[in-house]
């Protein structure tokens, strides 16, 4: 599934904290693929703001990057996803992630 930088984030924004031994696998497995890679930060000149917890990247720079999901985390997310939908969390920036795992 093709990504770009602020899905992954968005995603790992989302993941559940808790949920069994399998869940919790598959949401460190997921958090491999996501989390940039050392390459990827200095390519898009990813910047963290350690006060306010803000991530700041080259808006100029195509982040867009294939990444393996498997079935039981793109459950997970779809899930995640459609709760935060029912309890109105939301916001415009889960728009394009929604679309791909739940629309």
């Amino acid at each position: 599934m093709k990504l770009n930088f602020m899905d992954r984030m968005m995603i790992l924004n989302s993941l559940p904290e808790k949920g069994s031994f399998l869940t919790i696998k598959a949401i460190r497995v997921l958090r491999e693929v996501l989390v940039p890679t050392d390459e990827e930060t200095k390519e898009w000149n990813i910047v963290e703001n350690l006060e306010s917890g803000q991530i700041k990247w080259d808006m100029n720079v195509d982040t867009t990057k294939e990444v393996e999901i498997s079935e039981r985390a793109f459950v997970m997310i779809s899930d995640k996803l459609k709760e935060m939908d029912k309890a109105d969390e939301l916001t415009a920036n889960h728009e394009n992630i929604y679309s791909l795992f739940v629309d």
